[in-house]
């Protein structure tokens, strides 16, 4: 595996640990109903359902953005939307703002999620391409679980 695979192998894994980690905030929603005590429990708890939503959507559209602009810019894209997502959701000074930035997130995520499993199956053959899917699927785990250790550690402190 040369240099470039390498970085390409790494850049695919890293991309693999944000699907998961939205749900991760769900231990968040006492907090919020704290901060924001006008907010109902139901739209508390959508902070965690929208950026699923619209991973989903976005998902179903990306075979087509993707024809449009290419992979490489449709990455790039997800990872922005994704970055300005948490970015926002970190500052929102108000639960419609945080709405609104956790569905930036998850059309961030959805604009890349597939296209991981796609990149690996036009990148590797063979032996590593199952490896790499393996190391895929291990790093989606990772980053479920390492959502909800940051997520308990922040609220812990």
């Amino acid at each position: 595996m040369n240099k470039k695979s390498g970085m390409m192998s790494f850049s695919i894994l890293m991309l693999s640990l944000l699907p998961m980690s939205t749900g991760a905030t769900a231990s968040t929603i006492p907090g919020l109903m704290k901060q924001f005590p006008a907010v109902s429990s139901e739209t508390a708890e959508l902070t965690v359902t929208i950026p699923s939503f619209t991973m989903a959507v976005v998902i179903i559209l990306s075979s087509l953005i993707v024809k449009r602009i290419g992979t490489k810019k449709l990455v790039l894209a997800g990872t922005a939307l994704t970055a300005f997502g948490a970015g926002l959701s970190m500052f929102s000074p108000s639960v419609s703002v945080l709405l609104i930035a956790r569905a930036i997130m998850g059309a961030g995520i959805g604009a890349f999620n597939t296209l991981c499993i796609s990149l690996i199956d036009r990148l590797y053959s063979g032996q590593q391409r199952e490896r790499m899917l393996g190391f895929q699927n291990t790093f989606q785990g990772l980053g479920a679980a390492g959502g909800a250790l940051g997520v308990g550690l922040i609220l812990m402190y």
